[in-house]
């Protein structure tokens, strides 16, 4: 497989991770509220639903092509070529689920995305091989941070006056662990599928993640916008792979970041967009958002 090759089915995989967010959207406007701190009831409503679970194989399609391509690119190459499929995903979001964005909203967003793409001109190439012990301490506030955010959210205060978020948090929460399935996904694809491999941590810490990720993301798609909960996660996810695959190279032979110089103003970037993106939805009538796709019930 030539590079050509590999970043095409890059694209191809991550423009079928959104196609496979689609179908989760519109899974879940036909589900009861789901809340993190249900986790059974969450499960048995979301694998009883034939749309969800379409959503669950278009998105497999999508990991097998960016688990074949991770051995043949490097980070600075593939994590561009996942984030082109950003435009599939604005284009998505108008034309399927007719969602809408004010022009301040697209600038902050496309202030973030220039943030994520120079950090990714910053990183390594491939992350060393990372000892059992180092991924323990790596996954836990990994996990401990996102469970935190989302159990707040769950039991945020609701009713007349509540106004709905626009899902920055929740993006945050779930690129996080999305960002750590695919740094599991990378080691794999290096070690390859032998048997000692897959007897290892990083089938079972990749399988969590993404499990943990997509509870998550599924969650906020009821309560939020798909534009804004996926476009921050997955530039969330991407940032936090390049950063944590340069950090894993220090010490070794490989080199952490290919320019460093290029970290700050890139994680300055998206910090201010962040910041300055609003955190709840315009004010609407209270009548009009009880009809809202995941509004508690009573």
């Amino acid at each position: 497989m030539n590079t050509q090759t590999a970043v095409v089915m890059a694209v191809a995989s991550s423009c079928l991770y959104f196609l496979g967010f689609v179908l989760f959207k519109n899974a879940g406007t036909a589900m009861p509220p789901l809340r993190g701190t249900r986790p059974v009831h969450f499960a048995v409503t979301v694998l009883s639903s034939g749309r969800w679970l379409a959503g669950g194989l278009v998105m497999g399609v999508g990991v097998a092509l960016q688990f074949a391509v991770l051995p043949r690119l490097s980070l600075s190459v593939l994590i561009p070529s996942l984030l082109c499929g950003l435009v599939v995903l604005m284009f998505l979001a108008f034309f399927v689920s007719g969602e809408r964005t004010s022009t301040n909203e697209l600038c902050h967003l496309a202030v973030m995305t220039a943030g994520a793409m120079v950090v990714a001109l910053a990183g390594p190439g491939t992350p060393p091989p990372v000892p059992n012990a180092l991924l323990v301490l790596l996954a836990a506030p990994s996990f401990a941070v996102p469970i935190l955010i989302f159990s707040l959210g769950d039991t945020r205060p609701e009713g007349q006056h509540a106004r709905p978020l626009t899902g920055i948090a929740y993006g945050l929460s779930a690129g996080t662990l999305i960002g750590l399935a695919e740094l599991t996904l990378g080691l794999q694809a290096a070690e390859g599928l032998t048997a000692s491999a897959l007897a290892g941590p990083l089938p079972w810490l990749f399988l969590l993640a993404v499990a943990c990720g997509i509870a998550q993301l599924q969650i906020a798609l009821q309560r939020c916008r798909m534009l804004i909960v996926l476009f921050v996660a997955t530039l969330v996810a991407k940032t936090y792979l390049m950063l944590v695959s340069g950090l894993l190279c220090l010490g070794s032979t490989s080199d952490p970041f290919s320019a460093p110089w290029l970290l700050p103003p890139g994680l300055a970037l998206m910090t201010a967009a962040f910041l300055l993106t609003p955190r709840y939805e315009p004010a609407r009538p209270f009548a009009a958002r009880r009809n809202d796709p995941g509004w508690p019930s009573p």
